[in-house]
């Protein structure tokens, strides 16, 4: 798994399985740096603006037609919907 140069948050690459727990850290790691940013600007981020984007390169695959998904989660929800 790659990682961001900045915030160091998780880049899975194609071949790593989906895991949710991935982009909730991702989440968090970005709502913490936006709140420390916005207490140390004085608490009004209305004129900031984005200098730099740099789009992902990444290719996830395509799941082909009957293949089960990769998602942690999945198994619970099979198991619960077969009841």
């Amino acid at each position: 798994m790659l990682r961001t140069t900045y915030l160091n948050l998780k880049k899975p690459e194609g071949s790593d399985p989906v895991n949710v727990q991935d982009f909730n850290d991702n989440a968090d790691t970005i709502d913490t740096e936006v709140n420390a940013r916005v207490k140390s600007s004085g608490g009004d981020i209305a004129n900031t603006k984005v200098s730099a984007f740099t789009a992902s390169t990444a290719r996830l695959p395509v799941p082909q037609a009957g293949v089960r998904c990769a998602i942690g989660f999945y198994s619970q929800l099979s198991s619960a919907s077969s009841r």
